[in-house]
């Protein structure tokens, strides 16, 4: 059974429409007010598209809606794209770093200046929170600040509200217009953990390095770091796999899966091959003391490969939104068959609100 409380619903889309009707005769007065401009003929335009549409005040309070919701999935989208692009560059000079390193264990002199950046116990642990623990070394500032930064705009983004459907066995059956706005609690409160819980994590494991050959109480360092890296990392992995598959309903081999569908699909994917592989090379780490260079290296970058994957995700959805922003239709002509879609709902307390608004 759906968990939308149909009748809540039906008080809160009236209500909606109404704010938005006084925002339109606002906007309306303004524009048939004497300007001295040359905007006259841009708002003639604009109302005679309108009318050819069949939408009145209400209707064009409605196309501002949409076009507010653009702006913000515009917004989501910008900034979800710049935390991967951050993230990706964030992991540059580390990676080189320990790149580097297994050329100075070959012999290579003019590697070892760089081999001595690297922490004395990188050997047994193989991850870029070690590698980058040092806060004054380049690897360390610039790793601290890419996590911090990629992690802020993604959680004053609130990306899963915006540019994520909503989680199709609980919408409205029969109802096309499926928004966050629309969603059940139990929903909303998911999608409020996904954003907050992984991206302070995030956060909190930036700002706090996992140093080695620590005792007493600068033990907390590591413990609050090896707990918040890895848990927050788990969560967004589980929230992209339930997205897809059970909110959206996509898989490899269905029908009506997408090609941005697709995509997400083969890198959640592939992300998940890299968490896996990171946590059995951890596990032999922590099991049998690691003489091999080789093994550290296969451990890095199975944890640096799930991370950008991770990153990823929500950047692939917001690349997405912009190419079908730049071919969608006008807000006006949304609102016009967002009105034929309430009309032909099977549930008919909303055929008021759509007659009403034409």
């Amino acid at each position: 059974e759906p968990c939308v409380d149909r009748a809540r619903m039906s008080m809160v889309l009236p209500k909606v429409v109404a704010g938005a009707l006084w925002l339109s005769l606002f906007g309306l007065a303004a524009a048939r007010a004497p300007a001295g401009g040359g905007n006259s003929s841009e708002v003639h335009e604009g109302l005679e598209v309108s009318t050819s549409l069949g939408l009145n005040a209400t209707g064009i309070a409605l196309s501002f809606v949409f076009g507010l919701n653009r702006q913000h999935q515009l917004e989501c989208s910008i900034a979800t794209i710049t935390a991967f692009v951050v993230i990706l560059c964030g992991t540059l000079t580390s990676s080189c770093v320990v790149c580097r390193g297994s050329h100075a264990r070959l012999g290579h002199n003019e590697a070892r200046e760089t081999a001595e950046m690297l922490p004395r116990d990188f050997l047994q642990k193989g991850t870029l929170s070690n590698a980058a623990q040092d806060i004054s070394s380049p690897q360390g500032r610039l790793w601290a600040a890419a996590l911090i930064f990629a992690s802020v705009l993604l959680f004053f983004s609130m990306y899963p509200f915006w540019l994520y459907r909503s989680w199709t066995p609980w919408v409205i059956r029969g109802f096309g217009f499926q928004h966050g706005v629309f969603q059940c609690w139990q929903e909303r409160l998911l999608r409020t953990l996904w954003v907050v819980l992984p991206n302070l994590g995030f956060m909190f494991a930036a700002v706090i390095p996992s140093i080695s050959d620590v005792k007493g109480f600068s033990l907390a360092l590591t413990a609050v770091h090896n707990i918040c890296a890895p848990l927050s990392m788990l969560l967004v992995m589980v929230m992209e796999t339930v997205q897809l598959t059970f909110g959206e309903n996509a898989h490899f081999l269905g029908d009506q899966t997408t090609v941005g569908q697709q995509i997400r699909l083969a890198v959640l994917s592939l992300a998940w091959v890299a968490g896996f592989g990171f946590v059995a090379v951890q596990t032999y780490l922590f099991l049998c003391p690691n003489t091999r260079y080789r093994i550290a290296l296969l451990s890095y970058f199975c944890e640096v490969s799930g991370m950008c994957l991770a990153f990823m995700l929500p950047a692939l959805a917001g690349a997405e939104n912009l190419i079908h922003q730049a071919w969608d239709e006008s807000v006006l002509q949304e609102a016009a068959h967002f009105m034929v879609d309430l009309a032909n709902s099977p549930d008919r307390r909303f055929h008021g609100v759509a007659a009403n608004s034409r």
